[in-house]
């Protein structure tokens, strides 16, 4: 299986399973309680061979038709799934000889070390 999620697959790549970019989600609430995001903390639990089911939705964001569009992304964490898409799809539209217009990605994180997910990926396109 790919690191990557449903929602950060290229339109021109077909998976035989999906994989999910899961980020643990905790915080420090009142009273110096620590407090864990519930469908993260869930998923960090599952282990090799545990069925979770789930459901895709279909997305609002989109590629622009015009591929010399300028493409202005922000994401923080996981929420940089979707972008890894669309850069995949220039990557792929390039390849295939198509002239590209630029990307530009804004990425907030509070560790860009831990949190700055497909870092390799984005900074070699």
């Amino acid at each position: 299986c790919r690191q990557g999620s449903a929602a950060a697959s290229a339109f021109a790549f077909v998976f035989a399973s999906a994989c999910g970019l899961i980020a643990l989600q905790d915080w420090q609430a009142k009273g110096d309680v620590t407090k864990f995001g519930l469908c993260s903390s869930f998923m960090t639990f599952l282990r090799p061979g545990d069925f979770c089911v789930g459901h895709s939705t279909h997305s609002v964001m989109k590629i622009p038709d015009d591929k010399m569009a300028h493409i202005f992304m922000a994401g923080l964490g996981a929420g940089l799934a979707p972008f890894r898409a669309f850069v995949e799809e220039r990557k792929s539209q390039k390849s295939q000889g198509h002239k590209i217009g630029p990307s530009t990605l804004f990425f907030g994180g509070r560790y860009s070390k831990t949190e700055y997910y497909y870092r390799d990926e984005f900074e070699a396109y």
